[in-house]
């Protein structure tokens, strides 16, 4: 599965980390940054991931995730390729509490 990319009312992009198949409006979303130092302080290299994004590198803070309601304020722009979903979602899994 190719991870959705959704645009915040605000410009801000974000790739959607839940299922699309769920049955409510509340998703999981990471930030989803141009290599904008900037926006990336704060946020060790430990935490990034990179991927592309039509065409432009792109960075995933992938430990920031957020719970954003879906009804009108997000919209989806296009996905990110399988292999770099599967490096997020690994990259999440690897940080989640299980033994």
């Amino acid at each position: 599965m190719n991870l959705r990319v959704f645009s915040h009312s605000d410009g801000a992009m974000m790739l959607e980390v839940s299922s699309p198949s769920l049955d409510s409006d509340l998703r999981w979303f990471v930030p989803l940054l141009e290599r904008d130092l900037e926006k990336l302080q704060g946020v060790s290299e430990a935490r990034q991931i990179r991927v592309t994004f039509q065409g432009r590198e792109c960075v995933v803070a992938f430990m920031l995730i957020r719970t954003v309601r879906v009804q009108g304020s997000v919209q989806p722009i296009g996905t990110i390729s399988l292999e770099d979903s599967i490096n997020v979602l690994n990259n999440i899994i690897d940080r989640l509490a299980y033994d």
